[in-house]
């Protein structure tokens, strides 16, 4: 019994960090939907997906690829885990001082977002939209730059689930829809 609890206890602290919370949304999504791949077959799946595009310049060292389907749910488990500490599930600014995420893939569109995950303080220094990013911020602080979105995969998830938050008719969690 002992040794099951030490196990879970294993488990838990493997999950939160970096690489793990990204192994645990990629265990936790579906899998992604190719080109030419049949539709979701039902409603809800079909809106908690989105794709990535990636046709904008990408990040610097980054590759530009096809779009990616994002996951809304393992763009939840990847909000909880990473980015609830500093942004709120609404428009308002957080305590930190960092932007609530509804209605950022709306104000920003999906590919300068997916730029943006990928290395805020490289695009706070190149972009007109990043620097007022973080000129709004009454603290001045530019996002870190996150191992697990460093993963194109995990960054078109949150950006789905970013997107679910703007569809969610004014709930704070499209889970609850």
């Amino acid at each position: 019994m002992r040794s099951a609890g030490l196990a879970s206890l294993l488990v838990a602290v493997q999950l939160a960090m970096p690489s793990g919370i990204a192994a645990a949304a990629a265990a936790a999504a579906p899998a992604p939907v190719t080109a030419g791949a049949p539709a979701a077959s039902s409603p809800a799946a079909a809106s908690t997906t989105t794709s990535a595009p990636s046709a904008a310049a990408p990040a610097p060292g980054l590759q530009p690829s096809a779009p990616i389907a994002g996951h809304a749910d393992a763009g939840r488990h990847l909000y909880t885990s990473l980015c609830a500490y500093c942004h709120r599930l609404d428009d308002e600014v957080s305590d930190m001082g960092a932007p609530g995420l509804k209605g950022a893939v709306h104000r920003y569109g999906e590919a300068w977002l997916d730029r943006w995950l990928a290395d805020p303080r490289g695009l706070a220094g190149s972009d007109a939209k990043a620097k007022a990013l973080v000129a709004a911020s009454p603290y001045g602080l530019v996002m870190p730059k996150l191992h697990a979105m460093q993963d194109a995969q995990n960054r078109a998830d949150v950006i789905a689930f970013m997107k679910a938050l703007e569809t969610a008719n004014g709930k704070d969690d499209p889970a609850d829809q």
